[in-house]
């Protein structure tokens, strides 16, 4: 089970975001930020296993949050989740788990986590 963040401005989406984590058995527990400082400033006490990030956010890119999230909380697995596709590249560079294009449906954010998800039990068998 997966302690989860979603990061995004866009109050809609922010929602809809929260709403799937809290529809999908994989989660124990989902908190919705819409500003970066307030998600690093909660992660500072409580470390959690995902966060999923909008790469446009207004108080710091969500590139830099990653960066600053694995600063933090170097478990922490991070998910892209975004309208723009030119970040892909740059996105990369803090090795994410994945880069989900906006709308994200249910069935998007499953596969993303049956992924992460092998992926930790990979890790914890070598």
């Amino acid at each position: 089970m997966l302690k989860v963040i979603c990061v995004d401005d866009e109050k809609l989406m922010l929602q809809h975001l929260v709403s799937l984590c809290e529809k999908t058995a994989d989660v124990a527990e989902t908190h919705g930020f819409d500003r970066a400082k307030k998600a690093l400033d909660w992660m500072k006490d409580h470390p959690c296993d995902l966060a999923l990030l909008d790469i446009n956010l207004p108080d710091m890119n969500g590139i830099t949050l990653a960066k600053r999230i694995q600063e933090l909380c170097p478990k922490t697995d991070i998910v892209f989740v975004t309208g723009y596709p030119q970040y892909a590249v740059d996105s990369w560079a803090v090795h994410p788990k994945g880069y989900l294009l906006k709308p994200i449906t249910k069935k998007d954010l499953q596969e993303k986590l049956d992924y992460i998800l092998s992926v930790r039990s990979l890790r914890r068998q070598a």
